[in-house]
């Protein structure tokens, strides 16, 4: 073993050391010790530790002959590598450099890091330190590239951008590598093993405005002596809460189906809303509620639409829009039924009692409950975006008022006749006749004309005893277990006799309070149907039948 100076291409004098050694009868030199990493360095220091073992093959040595060509020469000018940024695992870019002549692979490409001294050859793709460098992270360095390994994870293999410190010392920069080159890569929408829901087209938020609940109540008001006769045993509607719902994909639909309703009646003269015969007093709150105006060319109106519980979650988050179609006593076909009365819509309405967690109504309630309370015995109601456009109107569903022809084309009666004129009508008014009918009822048989803008929950209330007074409101004071218990009654109570204390049970009375004998909740207080309570007492026993209200007291 022999040390030796020698002169370098740039004229520098590096001192190695050589080995000599004889193979099959040819002298060779080792060009230099092999790295913890099992790779050759390009130089080799004086000061290196010389008497360490060196593990040498045929493979891993070069011929050191005058005569003989450079074989990376060729390679290290058309590497693909030698061109491409590299980035340490440091975060510093290297420096590409070229051996030296003295070197023992003169000539050959590597990369060279001035902070840490790592280095790695050019021509080998197969590098654990050749990478390209990614944007600056926070630290002001090149991040690195990293790739998801988690088998749970969705992700998994995809590649990403991060801090060169790591995830504990670095500054948790991170970035996804195909976003950064705009490449979407196919993926999952979700973990097979998770199996968590998609995110659904619909959402609602709760509408605190003052203003929308005011302008909202007065297009919930009814007419008290007509909803008594309907209900039975309330005359108003008090609304409650009310949110907006939002849905990209029917709002999309919506706007087509409008542009396609203007783009037919571009010859024809509109009436306005006069048209459609709206009273003063829905027509002026209509109006004034949007907060996108209404398109009065092409009709689009508000409407009301009474509805089950259960059917809420389905429509406003799911976009099933077929829930809204009409199933009972669809007279006038079947299409989508909406109507101006507030008293016809309750009718299709049913009372949600107290907050749910399971089932379809549970769902619905962990959506919408989130920013208020539940109400308690409230009913539900749609406000919906319609375009009515061109219409017909009819009496009995089969005839249309004004010529007696027919209104539908075919059996299945949801498909509407053309006009004289030609046009195809966009929508059904369904007029008060001679069957009991008192309420007017707008009807269209495409979904995309329709758009659900609110919801509204209520609770049918009574304002107005027995003697048509309109009665007072007052609170229990008296000590025992009413007090504090909000009462109405008549102001001539003595003569009228009318007085109710809330809350009611679904029977229209005052509930009564009772006391929980069960071992999850013993001596709890509860509200429950007064005649339920009764029912066994000779007295109350020709008072009909009971209801099951319940309500926690607290």
């Amino acid at each position: 073993m022999s040390s030796s100076n020698e002169t370098g291409s740039d004229g520098k004098v590096s001192n190695r050391k050589s080995i000599s050694m004889v193979i099959n009868g040819d002298d060779r030199k080792d060009p230099s010790p092999k790295d913890e990493a099992g790779k050759r360095a390009p130089e080799m220091r004086a000061d290196s530790n010389a008497d360490k073992k060196l593990k040498t093959d045929e493979a891993n040595v070069a011929v050191v002959t005058p005569d003989v060509a450079n074989p990376y020469k060729k390679n290290a000018a058309t590497s693909p590598l030698a061109s491409k940024l590299s980035l340490c695992t440091c975060g510093t870019k290297r420096q590409v450099q070229t051996a030296s002549a003295s070197a023992g692979f003169p000539g050959r490409q590597f990369y060279s890091c001035p902070n840490c001294g790592n280095y790695d050859w050019a021509d080998e793709p197969t590098s654990r330190y050749v990478q390209e460098a990614g944007p600056d992270c926070k630290c002001g360095k090149a991040s690195v590239q990293r790739s998801v390994t988690a088998q749970s994870n969705s992700n998994r293999g995809r590649k990403f951008w991060c801090c060169a410190k790591g995830k504990e010392n670095g500054c948790k920069f991170f970035q996804w590598k195909d976003e950064d080159e705009q490449l979407a890569t196919p993926r999952k929408l979700f973990d097979d093993k998770t199996l968590e829901r998609p995110t659904l087209p619909g959402y609602v938020t709760y509408e605190p405005d003052w203003n929308k609940m005011r302008v909202l109540q007065q297009m919930m008001n009814v007419d008290p002596q007509v909803f008594t006769e309907t209900t039975g045993r309330y005359d108003s509607i008090h609304v409650e809460a009310a949110w907006k719902v939002h849905n990209a994909v029917q709002q999309k639909d919506f706007d087509a189906a409008k542009m396609r309703i203007k783009e037919g009646q571009h010859d024809r003269k509109s009436d306005g809303y006069d048209r459609y015969g709206f009273p003063e007093t829905y027509k002026l709150p209509m109006l004034d509620l949007p907060n996108t105006p209404l398109d009065e060319q092409a009709g689009e109106v508000f409407l009301l639409h009474g509805t089950q519980p259960n059917n809420l979650h389905s429509i406003l988050f799911e976009g099933h829009k077929t829930e809204l179609a009409g199933r009972h006593g669809t007279i006038y076909g079947a299409g989508i039924y909406f109507a101006e009365d507030a008293t016809k819509s309750d009718q299709y309405s049913s009372n949600d009692e107290r907050y749910e967690r399971d089932g379809t109504v549970g769902k619905l309630h962990e959506k919408i409950y989130k920013e208020c309370r539940h109400p308690k015995n409230v009913r539900y109601a749609l406000v919906c975006r319609v375009l009515l456009g061109q219409h017909v109107e009819s009496s009995d569903g089969a005839t249309r008022t004004k010529d007696s022809k027919n209104v539908f084309t075919t059996k299945l009666r949801n498909e509407l006749a053309d006009m004289d004129d030609g046009d195809v009508p966009n929508s059904l008014i369904g007029l008060p006749g001679n069957s009991g009918r008192r309420f007017r009822e707008f009807v269209v048989f495409d979904d995309d004309q329709v758009m659900v803008e609110y919801l509204v929950a209520y609770k049918r209330i009574r304002n107005f005893c027995e003697c048509g007074n309109k009665v007072m409101e007052r609170t229990v004071t008296k000590e025992g277990e009413n007090r504090g218990r909000k009462v109405h009654l008549c102001p001539n109570a003595k003569q009228c006799g009318f007085i109710r204390m809330f809350p009611l049970c679904n029977c229209g009375q005052s509930a009564c309070i009772q006391t929980s004998r069960t071992p999850n909740n013993p001596g709890r207080k509860y509200y429950s149907c007064y005649q339920k309570r009764y029912q066994n007492h000779k007295r109350y026993q020709n008072h009909g039948t009971s209801c099951d209200f319940f309500e926690w007291k607290y």
